[in-house]
């Protein structure tokens, strides 16, 4: 496997020297290509050609949700969440249909899942099973009823209040 897999990662801040520093132990320096910041398209690009995509989500706040989540989603492509479990974006992730979730230093459990993955690449087998119509609903074009019916939930909260 170590001959057949190429590894680029995008970005930058914590982990990235943990990451190289792994590599060079484990004999893997030569598959992963560290790329730096990039513009977001570009990134979005590397998303679109990848096979697997890593969504590695630092801790804090669990309810906040990268915006990047929902870019990953439209891609329709595996997506190995590296987060703490009761994070919202692990749940998307697992709704989707996407998501395989690993908790940050579950080095096993995230090593069996990029295993697993390959192997099922290598037999042309999709381990994901997309929920199209939830992903759909993080799309541009839903926002703007998302947002009515929000909208329109408040309102009707707050005559409630006024008026019981």
């Amino acid at each position: 496997m170590k001959d057949s897999f190429e590894l680029l990662l995008a970005g930058d801040g914590p982990g990235f020297d943990e990451v190289k520093d792994m590599s060079h132990q484990y004999g893997l320096a030569g598959n992963i290509s560290y790329l730096g910041k990039l513009p977001s398209d570009e990134v979005y690009e590397l998303f679109t050609k990848a096979d697997v995509i890593i969504n590695i989500v630092a801790e804090g706040n669990p309810l906040q949700i990268p915006g990047k989540t929902f870019e990953l989603l439209s891609t329709g492509k595996p997506i190995l969440g590296i987060m703490q479990k009761g994070h919202e974006t692990a749940h998307i992730l697992y709704q989707s249909g996407l998501g395989f979730i690993h908790e940050p230093f579950d080095i096993k459990g995230i090593s069996n899942t990029l295993i697993e993955l390959w192997e099922g690449w290598k037999k042309g087998i999709y381990l994901v099973q997309p929920n199209y119509d939830y992903i759909q609903s993080f799309s541009i074009e839903h926002l703007p009823s998302k947002i009515a019916d929000v909208l329109s939930s408040i309102d009707n909260k707050a005559i409630d209040l006024y008026f019981p």
